[in-house]
């Protein structure tokens, strides 16, 4: 027993040893080209859903959330967000979906894989080194993030035709800021923080160290004119 837990832990440090080389040597395929092994495929993918499922597992799902006006600020926001990495219906894949690895799910097939709870902790929190962003500190109104669970809701039952008519439809009937009508490659407009506490304040003139100096002096000066005779 001790003679394998030896060899056990031997062979442990050697292929640490040859995991660090291959690392410093920059010998490790990092391309987005390349396959990963089986195995390794699996335990990612494998890690990816249990800890997605753990992590939604406290997310109360909002009652009707999947309503009529939800679908439709949905199907605005997943053409803005969503619409350049999982393939809508009819469309065909764009060159940054084909460039992803691992290859993100198509759109029809975003409501099979996760529950309600898990699309949204995904699409609010991102997966590492997926491609897969986190909206949620862009987003303060979650709302916007549950009408994008809303429509993958509706999605299966979308063919390309119904697809562009429903994000039409949403487009004409949503004002601008209903919905999201910009891309997401745009910058954010962070607020302004207002640091001038008295504006009447910084509109009055400083005073320089010697205009201070002279006041003061002139002030401290007293004359006493009770022994002038005029």
């Amino acid at each position: 027993m001790k003679k394998f837990l030896l060899g056990a832990i031997v062979a442990s440090l050697f292929a640490a040893v040859v995991a660090l080389g291959a690392s410093m040597a920059g010998l490790v395929p990092i391309a987005a080209t390349s396959k990963e092994p089986a195995l390794l495929s699996w335990f990612l993918h494998n890690t990816y859903k249990k800890a997605v499922a753990w992590n939604a597992a406290d997310i109360q799902v909002p009652k009707d959330f999947a309503n009529e006006q939800m679908v439709l600020k949905g199907a605005k926001n997943f053409a803005a967000m969503c619409a350049g990495c999982h393939t809508a219906p009819g469309k065909e894949a764009t060159a940054a979906s084909l460039g992803l690895n691992p290859t993100p799910p198509k759109a029809a097939e975003l409501a099979e894989v996760l529950t309600a709870a898990e699309r949204f902790w995904v699409i609010n929190n991102g997966v590492k080194m997926t491609g897969m962003p986190a909206f949620g500190p862009a987003h303060q109104d979650k709302d916007e993030l549950w009408s994008l669970v809303a429509f993958t809701e509706k999605l299966p039952s979308l063919n390309g035709k119904a697809y562009d008519a429903m994000v039409a439809k949403a487009r004409a009937q949503m004002p601008d800021e209903d919905g999201h009508s910009h891309s997401h490659m745009e910058p954010v407009q962070q607020p302004k923080i207002n640091t001038h506490h008295d504006s009447k304040a910084h509109d009055e003139p400083r005073q320089t160290s010697g205009e201070v100096g002279a006041s003061q002096k002139t002030k401290s000066v007293k004359h006493d004119h009770s022994g002038h005779s005029h």
